[in-house]
């Protein structure tokens, strides 16, 4: 009976020591969550947004360059699996490749664009001519499209100014018309006509010659209104015509009456 009772124990010994040998074994085999992350990172890049531990298997959510990504590591031995792209990174696109863009879609032509940052968009605005207008652009980067766009104003005085010459390039009345002013206005007879131009556009200078005085008149070539009337003696204007011109005056209203 004794040898039975001691070959029992010997028995529940043996069993228990080899079930400790495994667990032991299992133990050292589970890999910790630090190595489980450092194995994501190996095979992807990237950093660790959030790891956890599911069935002894490690679930891990990682964001690099491409996107952002969750995966499974097994537990025991490392290996990845259900890798699913949660979301993708899209690249902005260059300067360069947006104007290229802009041009296509508006089928007009980029004469400025900028970088700018709205709002945690990247965008692009941009100076587009069409058609002889000016239209102001915002374009997204990273979506490749326009997102607002409208047309700039462009203010008269800003045309006028960079052709100062337009309003007196354009002509309504003839020579001949200019004269028929003059003469209305002042009696006498037409001795000399000349184109002028003043600030305010092209004038006839037309020359009318009275018994014993004479007069410029100043017509406006494109209303047909006296701008001004300069008077001489003709004793004074034997000289010459062309030394009373400062005496001009551009007001339309500063006619001379007889």
């Amino acid at each position: 009976m004794k040898v039975k009772a001691l070959l029992a124990v010997f028995i529940v010994l043996g069993i228990s020591f080899t079930l400790v040998q495994i667990f032991k074994k299992n133990s050292s085999d589970q890999i910790t969550k630090e190595e489980a992350e450092q194995v994501a990172v190996g095979l992807y890049g990237g950093k660790v947004l959030s790891s956890s531990v599911k069935n002894e298997n490690y679930e891990i959510q990682l964001d690099n360059d491409k996107g952002m990504y969750t995966l499974v590591v097994d537990g025991t031995t490392k290996k990845v699996s259900n890798v699913k792209m949660v979301e993708k990174k899209m690249n902005p696109l260059s300067l360069d490749e947006a104007r290229k863009n802009i041009e296509r879609e508006m089928n007009g032509t980029v004469t400025q664009i900028n970088h700018v940052e709205k709002e945690g968009e990247t965008l692009s605005e941009a100076l587009v001519q069409k058609n002889n207008k000016t239209y102001s652009i915002q374009y997204d980067l990273k979506k490749k499209s326009i997102v607002s766009r409208s047309e700039k104003e462009v203010k008269h005085d800003s045309i006028h100014n960079a052709n100062p010459d337009a309003e007196a390039q354009t002509s309504v009345i003839s020579e001949q018309r200019a004269k028929e002013i003059a003469v209305e206005k002042i009696n006498g007879k037409v001795t000399a006509l000349s184109e002028v131009t003043k600030k305010n556009g092209k004038h006839y200078k037309v020359t009318v010659d009275g018994t014993s005085d004479g007069a410029h008149v100043y017509i406006q070539a494109n209303t047909g209104n006296i701008s001004s009337i300069s008077w001489y003696t003709k004793k004074n204007n034997d000289d010459g015509d062309d030394g009373d011109d400062g005496d001009e005056d551009d007001d339309d209203d500063n006619d001379d009456d007889d």
